[in-house]
């Protein structure tokens, strides 16, 4: 059996394996910017605390993210100046939809 195998490296290991076509033929995930807030759930905006131009800490309040009959709180990933709020009191929104923009 003389099978030709792909290396793939997890953790600073190399490993020897075989690579399905569907694996191969997968749709490649873009990595989204660091300062980049979207929907992880569908729902609506109850409320939006951070504007264009503002200051925010990592873990600071962004916004209210009904879904559900829950509320969520929204934070922000980094710390930054928010760039662009995507979002407004009363959206509906899907899952994964930009909401704010840090820089």
């Amino acid at each position: 059996m003389n099978e030709k195998y792909d290396e793939l490296e997890i953790d600073g290991v190399s490993y020897k394996t075989t690579f399905p076509r569907k694996f191969l033929e997968r749709k490649q995930r873009a990595i989204p910017a660091a300062g980049a807030v979207s929907t992880y759930i569908p729902g609506t905006i109850v409320e939006v605390l951070a504007r264009e131009g503002q200051e925010v800490k990592g873990g600071e309040l962004l916004c209210i993210l009904e879904a559900m009959k829950m509320r969520n709180k929204v934070l922000a990933p980094v710390d930054g100046i928010v760039a662009r709020v995507h979002v407004k009191r009363g959206d509906k929104v899907p899952k994964n939809t930009l909401m704010f923009e840090i820089e």
